[in-house]
């Protein structure tokens, strides 16, 4: 009799183990693929959690597992931020994808688990608009940029240099009201500068 009060608990663990931890062995080869690419400084890494995000979520019910798309966009953020050059020729509809797919698991309710993944997400994605704000600013396009660095602004509010970017490109396109505003934030936000 005693034997059986072990063994039943026991049977129980062992099935509700491999249930609960299911869905993280979907993403393990992602998640491994991912702690590789820092150490090894190869895209391939990347490139290979990309292949292994996007097999994971086939049909529009995977569309809604939260957790495969919060790695779905650090995959994809990571992709924009560290191939800066395109060497995995990525499409030019990545970053409004992954931008999109971002703002959509922001306003979800049950992300508040996944907050340190979408902030860097957030920080990869702003410092590719960051990036390609700079081009269209050293080519003297300003409208561009101006919408670029307002995207910035949207992922991460707290990055206080970019309220003189927003206020430079406002004055070059002759928006000095939007850009006087901006500068009296400046002035007004930090006396000693």
């Amino acid at each position: 009799m005693q034997g059986r009060r072990i063994i039943l608990p026991g049977l129980i663990m062992l099935f509700a183990t491999g249930f609960a931890f299911g869905q993280s062995e979907s993403l393990k080869n992602v998640v491994n693929n991912l702690a590789f690419y820092p150490q090894k400084k190869d895209l391939k890494y990347l490139d290979n959690a990309k292949k292994s995000v996007d097999s994971l979520i086939k049909v529009s019910a995977d569309t809604l597992n939260v957790e495969n798309n919060v790695y779905k966009a650090l995959v994809y953020s990571g992709i924009l931020y560290a191939d800066t050059l395109n060497k995995l020729k990525q499409p030019a509809s990545l970053l409004p994808q992954t931008s999109a797919l971002v703002d959509r698991l922001s306003a979800t309710r049950r992300i508040s688990a996944y907050d340190d993944e979408i902030t860097y997400a957030k920080q990869c994605l702003a410092n590719v608009y960051l990036r390609r704000a700079f081009a269209y600013m050293n080519n003297s396009d300003f409208n561009n940029a101006l919408q670029l660095f307002e995207e910035v602004q949207k992922y991460v509010p707290s990055f206080k240099p970019l309220k003189v970017y927003i206020a430079y490109s406002n004055n070059k396109l002759g928006n000095l009201h939007a850009a006087a505003k901006y500068y009296t934030d400046l002035i007004s936000a930090d006396s000693t500068k």
